[in-house]
């Protein structure tokens, strides 16, 4: 399965259902149930995104 970095966005910003959705996959994934992969753009476009949300506060 390939995961998009909407996954991680949302798991970070989004208190609500989406955003639990989201942190259940990353638990899965890092206990393993599950695996993915990820472009190395992924994580940047993470980071962009991220720092930008935490600006704004």
């Amino acid at each position: 399965m390939y995961i998009d970095s909407n996954i991680f966005i949302f798991a970070a910003i989004d208190k609500g259902g989406l955003g639990q959705n989201c942190r259940e996959i990353i638990k899965l994934i890092n206990e393993k149930k599950i695996t993915c992969a990820a472009s190395y753009l992924v994580v940047d476009e993470v980071i962009w995104i991220l720092k930008k949300e935490y600006w704004k506060r």
